[in-house]
């Protein structure tokens, strides 16, 4: 078990969840798209619901905490677990997403509602309706700009956001399953590779890169206490972009 293959692993929950994450964000906005048929752009209020993302965490988070914490556990102790077990690692992981993840959800929906309204801003400000065309063609003109101009956000944003809780939920799945096949030791493992944008930072900082605690103990992540890569308790700069990941003796 190394970071290359833990981070092989990651990417395939990754993609999976970027495709649903988009899905979410592009269900948000529904509601703008159809109150553009009835209104100006300017006279719209923004209301988005947080059940589409809500809905792509609960499966993200007992499919990808409990697929790590069966893997690591096989490979630490050589033996696969039973359904029941992985049951119950399911329902350990919803219920720390419901603990934790609603400040993320609250924050991701309230990006998508600012993004939308200053989509709706720029179109009020700056659309020029050609002349000639009819009430219903402005119509469909306007809720197309504005449905263009919101999908163009939504890919990286969903690949952020997938990252970021897959980050989250494979750290505390494998840590549990490492927990069950008796493990006693932790390692942080950076990525050792510089990102041309500079995001992950973790591998500059003194002593992170084969930092090794007890398990139970925490690590010291640029002066910030943190159980593993993503925890939580974070500041939101030491886990969006973070690439790392645990190894465990």
């Amino acid at each position: 078990m190394n970071w290359r293959s833990i981070d092989k692993r990651k990417r395939i929950y990754e993609r999976k969840y970027t495709a649903s994450f988009q899905l979410a964000l592009k269900s948000q906005i529904a509601p703008v798209i159809a109150a553009l048929a009835k209104k100006r752009p300017e006279d719209i209020t923004v209301k988005l619901s947080a059940e589409p993302i809500k809905k792509v965490f609960g499966k993200l988070y007992p499919d990808t905490g409990a697929g790590f914490a069966r893997a690591t556990h096989r490979e630490l102790s050589g033996k696969g677990r039973k359904d029941d077990l992985t049951s119950t690692w399911e329902q350990e992981m919803m219920a720390f997403m419901d603990q934790y993840a609603g400040v993320r959800i609250t924050s991701i929906t309230g990006s998508s509602k600012d993004i939308a309204m200053r989509i709706l801003k720029e179109l009020a400000e700056t659309q020029i309706i050609p002349e000639g065309l009819s009430i219903e063609q402005t119509t469909r003109l306007l809720q197309k700009e504005f449905k263009k101009a919101y999908i163009k956000t939504t890919l990286a944003r969903a690949r952020t956001i997938a990252q970021t809780e897959v980050l989250t939920a494979s750290n505390k799945g494998s840590i549990t399953g490492a927990l069950e096949a008796g493990a006693k030791i932790k390692e942080w493992q950076t990525s050792g590779i510089a990102s041309p944008d500079g995001k992950d930072r973790h591998i500059s900082y003194p002593g992170l890169h084969g930092q090794v605690r007890a398990i139970g103990e925490k690590y010291d992540v640029g002066g910030y206490p943190a159980d593993y890569p993503g925890d939580p308790t974070l500041p939101a700069g030491e886990v969006v972009n973070c690439k790392c990941a645990e190894i465990y003796k």
